[in-house]
């Protein structure tokens, strides 16, 4: 949620709640958004609720610490696999989250050039 938040987005425009079947919080932005800003909102809760924690954790010894730490970034696993697969869109693609699944939809490609030709597969 913060992380919308922060890139501008509106929160009347954001949806937020736990999906209890799996025990996974979530903020589902409705409007569409550039690519930057939405891999900003996946990796902001890996670094506030996990890396910062962990190396606090390791830096003071806190057991305690470092395992939450390690269990909240093992959490951000769903997030680093949407990451991934990103990478492949120009940061001012514009896109929009999908409504149920940890997925983003495509709604442009950005500043890249429209295609030419025709795409052949054999």
């Amino acid at each position: 949620l913060l992380g919308w938040i922060i890139r501008g987005i509106p929160v009347r425009t954001i949806k937020f709640g736990v999906m209890w079947h799996t025990l996974s919080p979530y903020a589902h932005c409705k409007v569409p958004t550039s690519m930057s800003a939405y891999r900003f909102a996946l990796m902001l809760p890996l670094f506030t609720t996990g890396i910062i924690p962990l190396g606090l954790g390791l830096s003071y010894q806190d057991v305690n610490l470092t395992a939450a730490g390690a269990l909240l970034i093992g959490g951000a696993c769903g997030d680093l696999g949407v990451l991934f697969a990103s990478i492949a869109f120009h940061p001012q693609s514009q896109v929009t989250d999908h409504p149920s699944e940890p997925a983003f939809i495509i709604l442009n490609k950005g500043n890249l050039p429209a295609p030419t030709g025709q795409i052949t597969v054999s």
